[in-house]
């Protein structure tokens, strides 16, 4: 289902060539950027920089080169430019737009439920069509959320991917061209948050030493990005040493690690996390974790069982810890 103020997937209605099938509401740009939707009326009704689509429905919508010229415009006022020369030289500045502007339309459908999005999925990863694994992986995302994308579409498609390729119905190769893909999405969905709240910077997200898989840690920070909060993510294998001095440098208020593989009780990496400031909350997520870890204090360990539990706990964490209160799911 989509809401009033998601991206339209409906083709637009312009007698201009599209720039791009995936077309915003004057809502999600305002999420976008971190600005009030009516701020960007403003700057519609002052510099002409606004939406130039419309769905078939008669909605005005803004494509990814209406957001780019925004998008400008909003950087150039931050860096001191007089907002009249910032809005000129966003209108005439042959922007490139940062998202996908390919066709994103010929997705829409594999939305309307999770099996037909997996399924999706399977066929480009099988055919090695990169392009289209972007379009679903990116819309996915951009459509539902995160914490919504990864629970009810991405995990039970990543599940039926890693069937297909221990069934032999696809290779390794084409499996971990899906999840790499998905990765470099999530990524750039970060990145579309250039306001995050940097105080709570001492957030550290990293996947065990033996442990190579990486994509919870990248989701989670896609999701705590789109609760405004920014983290460090220090990706898959991150040997103990180094997690030790990340720790002495940052002195985190949060420690997040993940583990597939099995774990010890008196890991290397548990007893440096372990040894954190004393109001700091150690993460420990994944199916390797034992049920307790030596000297493992309850007070000091979350042990979450989802993405959105773990955003909950860290979110928690990081209010405990901050008198200002933290931005609603965006």
């Amino acid at each position: 289902m989509v809401d009033h103020e998601s991206p339209s997937l409906e083709p637009t209605g312009s007698a201009e060539p599209e720039v791009s099938a995936l077309a915003w509401s004057v809502g999600a740009v305002a999420r976008r950027l971190h600005v009030s939707p009516s701020t960007l009326r403003t700057w519609e009704r002052r510099y002409g920089l606004g939406p130039t689509e419309r769905t078939k429905g008669g909605h005005r919508r803004y494509s990814e080169l209406d957001i780019s010229r925004v998008e400008l415009l909003h950087g150039l006022i931050g860096r001191g430019v007089a907002p009249r020369t910032a809005a000129r030289l966003a209108a005439t500045q042959g922007v490139t737009p940062v998202a996908h502007t390919g066709e994103t339309a010929d997705v829409a459908d594999a939305l309307e439920a999770p099996e037909l999005f997996a399924a999706d999925v399977l066929t480009a990863a099988a055919r090695f069509d990169g392009g289209r694994l972007s379009r679903l992986l990116a819309v996915v995302v951009v459509e539902h959320g995160v914490i919504d994308a990864w629970d009810t579409y991405l995990q039970p498609a990543l599940r039926h991917v890693g069937d297909s390729v221990a069934d032999g119905i696809i290779g390794v190769d084409a499996g971990h061209l899906v999840s790499d893909t998905l990765a470099t999405e999530l990524r750039a969905y970060v990145r579309a948050w250039p306001d995050l709240d940097r105080r709570h910077a001492g957030v550290l997200l990293a996947t065990v030493e033996d442990d190579p898989h990486s994509l919870p840690v990248v989701a989670l920070q896609a999701a705590l990005a789109g609760r405004g909060v920014a983290s460090h993510s220090f990706g898959a294998r991150l040997p103990a040493g180094a997690l030790a001095n990340v720790i002495a440098t940052v002195h985190p208020a949060v420690v997040f690690l993940w583990s597939s593989a099995e774990m010890s009780p008196d890991d290397h990496v548990w007893q440096v996390s372990s040894a954190a400031r004393a109001d700091a909350l150690v993460v420990l997520a994944g199916p390797g974790w034992p049920a307790r870890m030596h000297h493992e204090e309850p007070s000091r360990v979350a042990r979450p069982t989802s993405l959105t539990d773990t955003v909950d706990v860290v979110l928690a964490r990081l209010a405990d810890l901050s008198e200002k209160p933290l931005r609603t799911d965006q």
